[in-house]
């Protein structure tokens, strides 16, 4: 490959050059071979999930682009431990000690690249790519300017991840992936069932495989069972919570991760007398009640709760052999293609598919349900709430919806509840801001580098990017996916590409009064996973806080309303703690 004989030349260049450049020899390493020219861009990344053949293409593509202006590319060895504070250390040495242009890495915020960043010292570690780049047209394969500027090209709220606390913007995000549902489509359809759109359908699900169905048998007899999970503070669980929180009430989930108010005019202001409140809202019980409903541990393959990531994913991909227990569901995300690809065998995907999360059925009652005009009851409008997700995933226009309903169920909705609803399923959790690129404070190459980062804006990219990543980019829906043969990449990527998606990021974003406060790195203040205190509330005895029994069968005493009760304790915990504590919050920020 092109970047291998760079590696080779920087070798002799960098030999010889060290003290001409001001390079330290201490940056020349094998691993490490720098020239440092002013147009040559030297790049340090990180090696994850997506791989890096990607990298690869886009140099040259660029430097077949750029070749009258001598521009080049030098990718260095790329390391997995390229992210997060080693990338950060790197960065404040300076590129007058690293002769680093550019840095792909990950698990990075923006502050921490600014000047208030514990690395920084005062100074930024990264250039401000906001007119460099953020507010120019991106760059096609062709070397023209495409005709609208990136900044239009993704949400206010996905930029805003890459932005400080003082308006200096910093990461360069170019990856979109999606949290979701990972279903073994093989298992689902021996069971007679259909791939679940709302909470509720979800839950049919969960019972037909615990109790048996369509002439197979309950969990308890064939081992298979409706969910894995992967124990620890793992975040996928935690995906799915955010998710439901926006979906039942976007608005409510930004109060939630702002603890602001925002008047009609969209100005916000800091909830400072009762920012508590944001804990004690119907959309946190909703939240709360699936959180106990689907970590229900009798619904999931024994053991889970100690499972790592391997063996999840394992009793999803493979069938029960006798010993090993099988799952249907595993909460996931699109980067499971590529993590099941290097780690076990892509084949053995061949029966999986990936699904957007299922729109919370608590919505459907919210907007047509017996305290709303329409007057429905919950089956009916979970019916309706089923059949609109349906539309929304085939693109069919608002109107469309509007007219289709009527037709179908003799109801009358209006453009805002249909609007809603086809929010609430164009929703997906997004990973991707995770992965930035940064330009290096100072860069000997930092006009290349721009140009380089508007090319990796392109669509033209977001092709290359779909097919050597195997996921959807951040910057563009017009892909072909003529070539897509794998089904799960094929179903992640129309996730992500949908007319009505739209990428939210949860505390990853997280802003106003909430982040002041240092609220921002859990949902919760006084609970850091909320996965594992519902784990915390099932022991083995009467009082598990299951609908099903200890022998698989299904409660004659208990029912759904269990999950509901553990939910609100929950919540009143949180509530409390949030309220006694306030006062203590806002005087240590200097906000009492």
């Amino acid at each position: 490959m092109k970047g291998s004989f760079k590696k080779v030349a920087a070798l002799t260049l960098c030999l010889t050059m060290g003290a001409s450049t001001g390079v330290s020899l201490a940056a020349c390493t094998k691993k490490d071979n720098v020239i440092v020219d002013g147009k040559t861009i030297n790049i340090r990344m990180v090696e994850a999930g997506n791989g890096v053949e990607w990298a690869y293409v886009l140099a040259d593509e660029f430097e077949r682009v750029y070749a009258n202006e001598g521009y080049q590319v030098n990718i260095l060895e790329p390391s997995s431990d390229m992210s997060g504070s080693v990338a950060l250390t790197d960065m404040a040495m300076g590129t007058e000690e690293t002769g680093i242009d550019l840095y792909i890495t990950g698990g990075i915020k923006a502050d921490e690249l600014g000047v208030d960043g514990s690395y920084a010292n005062g100074t930024a570690l990264a250039e401000d790519i906001r007119e460099l780049v953020y507010n120019q047209p991106a760059i096609g394969y062709d070397g023209v300017e495409e005709s609208v500027k990136i900044s239009d090209k993704i949400s206010v709220e996905q930029a805003s991840y890459s932005v400080d606390s003082h308006g200096a913007m910093y990461g360069f995000q170019y990856n979109n992936t999606t949290g979701g549902l990972a279903v073994n489509k093989k298992k689902l359809d021996q069971y007679g069932l259909e791939l679940p759109k709302t909470t509720n359908e979800l839950w049919a699900c969960v019972e037909a495989i615990k109790l048996g169905a369509n002439g197979v048998k309950g969990s308890a007899e064939t081992k298979n069972y409706p969910f894995t999970y992967v124990s620890g503070s793992n975040g996928y669980v935690v995906q799915a919570l955010q998710t439901w929180l926006a979906q039942y009430d976007y608005q409510e989930s930004q109060r939630f991760w702002s603890m602001q108010e925002t008047a009609a005019d969209g100005t916000k202001t800091d909830m400072l007398t009762n920012g508590y409140e944001v804990f004690n809202t119907l959309a946190v019980e909703e939240m709360l009640t699936l959180a106990h409903q689907y970590m229900d541990i009798r619904i999931a393959t024994n053991g889970s709760t100690t499972h790592s990531l391997d063996t999840a994913q394992s009793h999803l991909i493979q069938e029960n052999n006798g010993y090993q227990p099988s799952a249907v569901f595993m909460f996931n995300g699109s980067w499971m293609y590529n993590e099941v690809k290097l780690n076990f065998n892509k084949d053995l995907l061949q029966n999986i598919t990936f699904i957007n999360m299922p729109v919370i059925s608590a919505l459907g009652t919210r907007l047509m349900g017996s305290d709303t005009s329409y007057g429905l009851d919950d089956a009916k409008c979970d019916e309706i709430l089923s059949y609109i997700v349906g539309m929304v995933d085939e693109n069919k226009t608002i109107a469309e919806m509007i007219t289709a309903v009527q037709s179908e169920f003799s109801v009358t909705l209006s453009e805002d509840v249909v609007k809603e609803i086809a929010r609430a399923r164009g929703l997906n959790y997004t990973r991707g801001i995770e992965q930035i690129a940064v330009i290096n404070k100072n860069a000997a190459a930092k006009e290349p580098a721009a140009l380089f980062l508007r090319m990796m804006a392109s669509d033209d990219f977001a092709q290359t990017w779909l097919e050597t990543a195997n996921s959807a980019p951040l910057y563009s829906k017009n892909l072909d996916m003529t070539n897509v043969t794998n089904e799960f990449v094929r179903a992640a990527v129309e996730i992500c590409t949908n007319d009505y998606a739209e990428c939210f990021t949860g505390p990853r974003s997280t802003s106003g009064l909430r982040k002041k406060l240092g609220l921002n790195s859990t949902m919760f203040s006084l609970i850091t996973h909320i996965p594992s205190e519902v784990y915390k509330t099932y022991g083995e005895g009467k009082n598990v806080n299951s609908i099903f029994e200890e022998d698989g069968s299904k409660s004659t005493s208990k029912g759904m309303e269990i999950y509901r009760t553990a939910a609100k304790a929950m919540q009143e915990r949180e509530y409390e703690h949030c309220m006694g504590q306030w006062s203590k919050w806002l005087t240590e920020h200097g906000l009492g």
